[in-house]
């Protein structure tokens, strides 16, 4: 299960629009029927191939992955096998790597995230 964000089209080319959101999507974890993928990839679309990238220490599904102005991506929350997560991640695409950051105070998944105009990010609803 392949998880991203989409941004609203701002004109009629939505084409376009999704190669870019695309091209910064990260594929975090997908579920395998017994067990969650640690793996992480990053789509080249010039190339049009899939590479792989830095593992993700806490396997996740139905969490939310949102791009910072800085050009991270944060994960957030979403279920492991054990259950629903509080936990939260931060992908560098210049380095590769994942860092921890801190936990949200209420574990959920299939929930929303937005980034706001001041850099801080909405977490809302969910599943747990």
């Amino acid at each position: 299960m392949l998880f991203c964000w989409c941004l609203p089209p701002k004109d009629d080319d939505k084409e376009d629009i999704m190669k870019d959101v695309i091209v910064k999507n990260e594929a975090i974890g997908s579920h395998n029927l017994t067990q969650l993928l640690a793996s992480s990839e990053i789509y080249d679309s010039s190339l049009n191939q899939w590479t792989a990238t830095g593992r993700i220490v806490t396997v996740r599904e139905y969490h939310t992955a949102t791009l910072l102005n800085s050009g991270k991506v944060l994960v957030a929350a979403g279920m492991s096998l054990a259950g629903y997560l509080t936990s939260c991640k931060v992908y560098d695409p210049s380095t590769g790597q994942w860092s921890v950051l801190a936990s949200m105070t209420t574990a959920r998944a299939s929930h929303a995230a937005i980034l706001l105009d001041s850099g801080k990010i909405l977490v809302t609803g969910d599943e747990g």
